[in-house]
């Protein structure tokens, strides 16, 4: 019986598809980096996707890569709006009393999966939770996966990132957390581990930097996601060891050497920095407080390692600028800096013409000469970011 056949009105359906999607997903002896792909019912009828369909069924595959560590867990469409359909039908549809409660929690993660703004299948799922270890865990790595979606309502959901900071903090503030090693090497917090590797041991440092990664393949799959980016505010504002503190801004910071670049990050990166001055960000210190009811501490921060970071990057994007420029000012760094950026728009303004910051086009039709493309976009940017400072300074004085 194939999917569709199953879909029958007023049929109940069980749980069958929406148990595999939740065992793959909370599967302990794969990685906990998951990435969930819904592809059209066509992709799932390749010859290589089908040899493994034989296996699996249900219209769901699980692939891993060996080269990025990272459990990939395909759905086709069908599958989605079968799953949806058994869920609803279980918490909606039959006599609560005869509810399971590992029932409910499935069938509540895939209602939060299709539907993120079903606060009802939310409360459900919290109701759910057992405050043991096994039981948080497997759902922080199954929240995760869901905010890293390719499904734009989900990663973009409220409730679930909402969920996500409440198991952080949960997690956080528990007994099995474990201290790092006084020697602490932060390079090896880039391996990803298995769940049952969690399970028997995990530190603190480890879920910060895993709370991190989220957010970030979060804003790689919908740039510039709001949610994504407070939550980095809130996990780098609450983060009490300096080094750690500084290991994860400079993964922000690389995140952006590709061919990758979001304004949004680098406001995030700003923003902590500014914090090590103002204490600005105290809005998220009291939000922690509120959930586990205890002081944070605010460490001291590199600073000016940060800066020579951002000063190295590739990137000559307007936010990369910006970033550099407000943490010249704030804080005294490259004392040449203005003066070399307004340089570099007076040679290309003098070889080219003046760059109007209000236009898109260039003074010189640039569009078959890659490289004086490249220039410009780089004069422009700076310009902007040039006159954003200036603005902000003359308001201020």
């Amino acid at each position: 019986m194939n999917i569709n056949e199953e879909r029958v009105s007023g049929k109940h359906l069980g749980l069958d598809t929406s148990r595999l999607f939740v065992q793959y997903l909370s599967d302990k002896t794969s990685r906990v980096i998951k990435k969930i792909q819904i592809v059209p019912d066509e992709t799932m009828v390749q010859p290589e996707i089908r040899a493994i369909m034989a296996h699996e069924g249900r219209g769901i595959v699980t692939l891993q890569d060996e080269l990025s560590g990272i459990n990939e867990v395909l759905l086709s469409k069908s599958a989605t709006r079968l799953m949806f359909n058994e869920s609803f039908q279980y918490i909606y549809r039959t006599d609560q009393t005869s509810h399971v409660r590992e029932d409910l929690k499935v069938a509540s993660i895939v209602l939060l999966f299709m539907t993120p703004v079903d606060t009802h299948a939310l409360k459900i799922l919290w109701n759910c939770l057992r405050v043991d270890k096994e039981d948080v865990m497997e759902v922080f790595v199954i929240v995760a996966a869901l905010l890293t979606c390719n499904y734009e309502r989900t990663n973009k959901s409220s409730c679930l990132w909402e969920l996500f900071k409440k198991l952080y903090v949960l997690i956080l503030s528990s007994s099995w957390i474990v201290e790092p090693p006084e020697c602490k090497s932060y390079e090896k917090l880039t391996r990803i581990p298995n769940l049952q590797g969690w399970l028997d041991r995990v530190s603190n440092f480890e879920i910060c930097q895993f709370g991190c990664s989220t957010c970030l393949r979060s804003v790689l799959v919908h740039p510039r996601n709001y949610y994504a980016c407070n939550l980095l505010r809130f996990l780098l504002s609450t983060c009490e060891d300096s080094g750690l503190k500084l290991h994860l801004i400079i993964q922000i910071i690389d995140f952006h050497n590709g061919e990758y670049d979001d304004y949004s990050l680098w406001m995030v990166v700003l923003d902590v920095c500014l914090d090590a001055k103002y204490r600005q960000m105290e809005y998220y210190r009291e939000q922690r407080k509120m959930i586990d009811g205890r002081e944070t501490t605010l460490p001291s921060l590199d600073v000016l390692r940060i800066y020579l970071k951002i000063k190295n990057c590739y990137t000559t994007s307007y936010g990369r600028f910006l970033t550099m420029l407000k943490l010249h000012y704030e804080f005294g760094l490259g004392l040449e800096l203005e003066t070399n950026l307004k340089n570099r728009v007076y040679s290309f303004e003098k070889a080219h013409g003046v760059v109007d910051i209000r236009k898109i086009e260039g003074p010189v039709n640039i569009s078959s000469d890659a490289l004086l493309k490249e220039e410009y976009e780089k004069a422009l940017n700076i310009k902007r970011a040039l006159c954003e400072c200036q603005k902000n300074r003359k308001k201020h004085s």
